[in-house]
């Protein structure tokens, strides 16, 4: 399903949405992209951010975490995309937190700044207002714990960092703004922020179409579905095809293919037709012949992964093979000189371990792991049984395997002895959570229940 609030797609047993903070009984089931269920999506995804790490226990992974897909050969072809590289819509502090079965937020030091009295705290915006909840209701508040507007809607989405956001008032969405005022009466089934083109994506019943900031069209409701705009373009399906359309409505290229998504290059956009995938420009010429059976890629790398028959390498934006095909799983290489490889072969040597190849294919770290991410600032988060730690591109570990759980958002990393921790989050046989900075060092000690709002719905 998919939140109304903000379009993030989610579980379909989650109880909000972990980008806005929308209730899910304020989250409708959007039109599934058919044309696309196939597809791998490469998460995190947007904007580069650097951000600390977060440590704590096993269950204490909290709703700003954001996961890793790999492509491998249980995926069932597709794309996988990082539509604009990294995404984070938070301010690198204050962080959200989790006490006991309520929510607050701490600084960089660990300290509370906002005493956990709430039942939802989302992340904080790039003005540093983050949602809040208490029992049904939603309001704002501030980086100090102030609020700045009291709990009133039946749902929130974030502002994001500008001045309109959308709320629920009955069962109808609306926006208002920084004191709470409503500028735009509430008429839509679902909405979602403002975006850099200056207009939000609404929902009359099951279509989408798009509004100006006085609540009028711009776009007349009509597709089913929808992603972010890039550089002037947003990809939109039509029926059960996909084209682009302008920040104006326009449909620059005619709805034609099964999947699309991008940008992952200069205006180049990964694209499927007959269940093949390859890479068009924006006017729909292909780049690259759909002759791949799934494509990996992430925006702002020169390589993506392809996958032909079970197997899986890499190749160039020209469709040049560079990295055979012959891995059983790949992660991108996130602009390191480095990406995860996985084997499903080899023996008790490499059978279903992880390691890292160069740009070249070369295979610089053996496989050892049973899992890994790419090397973000020169360290990697990886896991052997049931332990977590980061290795530099030696493979010599900077953290020794010693959480339950690591895992990045954005740059930041969450591990714990007793949580999640840092820019990076994890756990630890404690329960606990905290966060570690982008070397590793711990800056916030394994003392919470979880970093981010984590906790049941009470409904």
């Amino acid at each position: 399903m998919f939140c109304n609030s903000c379009g993030t797609q989610l579980a379909d047993d989650a109880k909000f949405c972990t980008s806005c903070g929308a209730k899910t009984d304020a989250v409708a089931a959007a039109p599934q992209p058919a044309a696309q269920a196939e597809a791998d999506y490469a998460q995190p995804q947007g904007r580069k951010s650097r951000l600390p790490l977060v440590i704590g226990g096993a269950a204490a992974l909290g709703m700003t975490a954001l996961g890793w897909n790999y492509f491998g050969s249980n995926s069932g072809g597709g794309i996988g995309l990082g539509a604009s590289g990294w995404q984070t819509r938070i301010s690198e502090w204050p962080k959200p937190v989790t006490v006991g079965n309520k929510c607050g937020a701490i600084d960089q030091t660990g300290k509370l700044i906002v005493n956990p009295i709430y039942d939802w705290v989302s992340d904080f915006d790039a003005n540093g207002l983050a949602v809040i909840g208490q029992g049904q209701l939603f309001g704002f508040m501030d980086k100090q714990g102030e609020v700045v507007i009291n709990p009133q809607f039946a749902s929130a989405g974030s502002f994001e960092g500008r001045d309109l956001a959308p709320v629920m008032i009955g069962n109808k969405w609306g926006y208002v703004d920084r004191e709470g005022k409503t500028v735009i009466n509430p008429q839509y089934d679902g909405a979602e922020p403002f975006d850099s083109e200056g207009g939000a994506w609404v929902v009359i019943g099951e279509t989408y179409g798009r509004i100006d900031r006085e609540g009028k069209f711009t776009v007349n409701p009509q597709f089913r579905f929808h992603q972010s705009f890039e550089n002037g373009l947003a990809a939109v399906q039509v029926g059960e095809k996909w084209g682009l359309v302008d920040a104006a409505g326009q449909l620059v290229l005619n709805p034609q293919f099964e999947g699309l998504n991008g940008p992952v290059g200069d205006g180049l956009y990964v694209a499927s037709q007959g269940g093949r995938w390859g890479l068009i420009d924006t006017q729909g010429k292909y780049v690259v012949q759909p002759a791949f059976d799934s494509i990996s890629a992430i925006k702002g790398d020169d390589l993506i992964g392809i996958k032909q028959g079970q197997n899986w390498g890499f190749a160039d934006l020209a469709g040049n093979i560079v990295v055979a095909p012959t891995y059983s799983a790949v992660s991108n290489f996130m602009g390191s000189d480095l990406a995860p490889v996985g084997l499903s072969a080899g023996g008790a040597t490499y059978a279903n371990r992880w390691g890292f190849v160069d740009r070249e294919g070369k295979l610089v770290i053996n496989p050892q792991f049973d899992s890994a991410e790419p090397f973000v600032d020169g360290l990697a988060i990886v896991s052997v049984g049931n332990k977590f730690g980061m290795i530099d591109k030696s493979g010599a570990y900077v953290v020794p395997l010693q959480y339950n759980w690591m895992s990045r958002q954005s740059y930041d990393y969450f591990a714990g002895k007793a949580g999640f921790g840092g820019s990076i989050y994890a756990n630890s046989d404690l329960q606990r959570a905290g966060v570690l900075d982008n070397k590793g060092q711990v800056l916030v000690a394994p003392q919470f229940d979880s970093i981010g709002c984590n906790i049941e719905s009470g409904d």
